[in-house]
């Protein structure tokens, strides 16, 4: 898995997806996947390669179709392969199996907060995701931690705040 997407973010995806796919039948589904998952997110890989990726990723859920970390990694290679509508539907799949799980709750606020008509569910989420695992906030100017926002609500706490245009949004933190 390391190897193929160190060669992906070298600008060697083809090179990485080749060697996972020569290595298919010896390995088992699920590191196929998280390879193939690894390729995608240093990529960019064709079409083709991103069926297959998607067919491994598939064929894990099929024998594990309620497990957690594959429906993440589905979500997190439909977000790759920029089907935000679809990678959001994935990551509530998860909330619903895992309402505090983090992971979720942060990509879908990342997937949503672009969209004003969504920015207020993303503020929702993301606050929500700070509660459940705190998150240092990085001053990244000088490189030093600012605040601590954990669980319980100490520090600060995040809202979305329009950009001067009404269509970005960005998350700031208030003290």
């Amino acid at each position: 898995v390391g190897v193929a997407g160190a060669l992906a973010a070298d600008g060697r995806a083809a090179e990485a997806f080749e060697r996972v796919e020569r290595l298919s039948r010896h390995i088992p589904t699920r590191l196929r996947a998280s390879a193939g998952l690894a390729v995608a997110r240093g990529g960019p890989v064709t079409d083709h390669q991103a069926e297959q990726i998607q067919k491994w990723i598939d064929d894990c859920l099929a024998e594990e179709p309620e497990s957690v970390p594959l429906l993440l990694s589905r979500a997190e290679f439909l977000a790759v392969r920029q089907n935000a509508p679809a990678a959001a539907a994935e990551f509530e799949k998860v909330l619903k199996k895992e309402p505090r799980n983090v992971v979720a709750l942060n990509n879908l606020a990342w997937l949503l907060a672009g969209d004003a008509a969504t920015a207020e569910r993303a503020l929702e989420l993301v606050t929500r995701a700070t509660r459940e695992g705190g998150l240092d906030v990085w001053d990244t100017a000088t490189g030093e931690r600012v605040k601590r926002l954990a669980p319980g609500g100490r520090g600060g706490y995040p809202t979305l705040t329009a950009a001067p245009d009404g269509k970005r949004f960005a998350l700031v933190f208030l003290g």
